[in-house]
């Protein structure tokens, strides 16, 4: 079980028990071409948290990150292409 610090800006400074969550979300990012790695789910169960955590790390290992909030986001490939641009200048 790993317990990381981090700044979720959700309240939240600990992260326990996402082992496998993380390794996945790392995975996925390794995967050759992947740019875009997405979190998503029913709220309440820690996405936020995990994106954070996970992000973190990312940036820790020298990645670049741009974290985007998908209430936010047209549901459509275009929507995202340009929130991930507005989000990265």
């Amino acid at each position: 079980m790993v317990m990381e610090s981090f700044d979720t800006g959700v309240g939240v400074s600990r992260l326990v028990g996402r082992d496998r969550e993380l390794e996945q979300l790392s995975d996925a990012l390794r995967s050759p071409g992947r740019r875009v790695v997405a979190v998503g789910g029913v709220g309440g169960i820690g996405k936020s948290a995990l994106a954070a955590s996970f992000c973190a790390g990312a940036r820790n290992s020298g990645t670049s990150v741009v974290r985007i909030d998908g209430r936010d986001v047209e549901p459509t490939p275009g929507g995202v292409l340009e929130a991930i641009a507005v989000a990265s200048g």
